[in-house]
């Protein structure tokens, strides 16, 4: 794998400037990733870059070194709570692709949203470093999709970002540790039971009109009766269903899905 020359002043620690340059690759001739993408050329540059640029491997070098310098500025100036060599190289990895945002309380128009727009930076300043690290993978998607290098991307960011700078005091490190707790065992999953049951009974118990009876005033709260009132019509008068079933459906099926959700969580290693 090709690296900058290390002999270059980096502004952020070496670890830093290894991750993005393997993320972003060198490109000596101008590319584009994507179609409506701006020319991008060397590590990941777009500034002054057309389709008919050619760089050498020097002066690719000298950009990034520059580029990240610029964005070790605004991230420092963005920051409140000084970040650590690991967490600041994490802060400008993440800078160099998405931007760095823009200025003030108003949103210039045609500005995009970038590190200073995030949640990363936000819980940053707050002090929350662990859900800071969590907020990294927020910026995965293009168009709307998830892209797999940029999820992987951000994974490695958070990775550094919560890395204990060289010299700091080794973390207690237990040898017993605790199995995965079972899903039958999660708080969430428990109340979704209790969901779907509440609404298998109230499918079937008398009960049932005193709930809806007590729906029937929370449906009159202002700015509710109207779009709660067009569901009740698309459910009653298009699909058939009686109204007293409307509340069960909606327990048991709401109840249904929040398991479901949970147990894809726990497939994909998140929960």
């Amino acid at each position: 794998m090709l690296l900058p020359d290390p002999s270059m002043p980096w502004p952020i620690n070496r670890a830093g400037v290894a991750m993005i340059a393997e993320r972003e690759s060198c490109r000596l001739r101008a590319y584009r990733n994507y179609p409506n993408e701006p020319w991008t050329c060397g590590w990941g540059e777009t500034d002054g870059v057309g389709p008919d640029t050619v760089w050498t491997q020097d002066y690719a070098d000298q950009r990034f070194c520059d580029s990240l310098r610029e964005r070790v500025t605004a991230v420092l100036e963005a920051c409140t709570v000084a970040p650590n060599e690991n967490q600041l190289a994490a802060l400008v990895s993440l800078a160099y692709n998405i931007g760095v945002g823009w200025k003030g309380k108003t949103k210039p128009k045609g500005a995009k949203d970038g590190l200073r727009q995030s949640t990363v930076l936000r819980q940053h300043n707050a002090g929350n470093f662990d859900a800071a690290a969590n907020a990294f993978t927020l910026w995965n998607k293009v168009n709307g999709k998830v892209v797999k290098g940029l999820t992987t991307r951000r994974k490695l960011e958070a990775a550094l970002y919560v890395t204990p700078p060289i010299g700091s005091p080794p973390e207690v490190m237990p040898q017993i540790v605790d199995a995965e707790s079972k899903l039958t065992q999660s708080p969430i999953n428990r109340t979704s039971a209790v969901i779907v049951g509440a609404g298998t009974i109230a499918g079937i118990d008398p009960a049932l009109k005193a709930i809806t009876a007590a729906k029937e005033v929370a449906d009159g709260a202002a700015g509710l009766k109207e779009p709660l009132g067009t569901i009740r019509a698309i459910l009653v008068d298009t699909l058939g269903i009686q109204p007293d079933w409307i509340l069960p459906i909606v327990l048991v099926c709401g109840g249904l899905y929040i398991i479901h959700w949970r147990r894809r969580q726990r497939d994909e290693g998140r929960a």
